[in-house]
């Protein structure tokens, strides 16, 4: 599953990763944001240094993910590029007189970073109340970028429809993404 663009956003800017579960069940460590996290360009806030803390869900539909819970990590990281400009690929055009055409190419990030690695695991792999869920996590990334997808981390019992959004710190929706593919348990990427 792909963003149907990757989204562009600003250094110094709080942005929300998240994702949407049918089936209630997550994973999560509590309490985790008592201070932020670093790697590369991503900055995770800590609670006290963010508009209304950090570790945010919302139960029901899919929606913005403005409550928090004792700080909680419910373990949901983003795919980003720093300083990316995708260049498009050149088309040949043919030597025939028909109309030259070109088959799409989706673009593909250089590199990217997260804000976990995969080797980072939750303390509770699986826990909920069975009760449809959005959860995030408030971050900024140092250098402008772009974001590819939207990860999270699958404990047993999280089964249903997964769905990866990416929002400005006011719930504004700038993308949306299904996952599909997903293993078992583990990080799950939509990119």
């Amino acid at each position: 599953a792909t963003f149907s663009s990757p989204v562009d956003v600003q250094a110094d800017t709080v942005y929300v990763a998240s994702y949407h579960t049918d089936s209630g069940y997550f994973s999560m460590n509590q309490p985790y944001f008592a201070s932020g996290l670093s790697n590369g360009p991503l900055y995770a806030f800590g609670s006290g240094e963010v508009s209304g803390g950090n570790g945010v869900y919302k139960y029901g539909a899919s929606a913005f993910p403005d409550e928090t819970y004792q700080s909680s990590n419910y373990w949901v990281d983003v795919v980003f590029e720093p300083n990316s400009t995708v260049v498009p690929t050149p088309v040949t055009p043919t030597p025939t007189p028909v109309t030259p055409t070109a088959t799409p190419v989706t673009p593909t990030p250089a590199a990217t970073h997260t804000i976990w690695s995969d080797a980072s695991v939750p303390a509770m792999y699986t826990v909920g109340d069975g009760s449809p869920v959005e959860l995030g996590v408030k971050f900024r990334t140092n250098v402008n970028g772009r974001v590819w997808g939207i990860r999270f981390y699958k404990g047993p019992g999280n089964t249903g429809t997964h769905t990866g959004s990416l929002w400005t710190s006011t719930g504004t929706l700038l993308g949306q993404v299904t996952f599909s593919g997903e293993t078992a348990s583990g990080w799950q990427t939509a990119t």
